[in-house]
């Protein structure tokens, strides 16, 4: 499985977690998820407390570029 330590993974890269990616997360948790999927789970958690992840409250315009920067080749919206 993995999809949610792939959008973590890109999220990290990011530096920004947007509402979008949020839901997305969401709605991957509740299809299931795989140890690697809670662990990255789990290191967004930690990157977020100590602020080397910040969520979004940008505009929508730095928002659209926050999810094309976290966005994944395989990832569909």
């Amino acid at each position: 499985m993995a999809l949610i330590k792939q959008v973590v993974q890109n999220t990290l890269e990011a530096g920004y977690l947007t509402n979008k990616v949020e839901e997305r997360l969401r709605r991957l948790f509740a299809e299931g998820c795989d140890l690697e999927d809670l662990d990255a789970l789990t290191q967004l958690q930690e990157a977020i407390a100590t602020g080397t992840v910040q969520r979004s409250t940008a505009a929508p315009r730095e928002m659209a570029t926050c999810q094309a920067e976290a966005r994944s080749p395989h990832d569909h919206w």
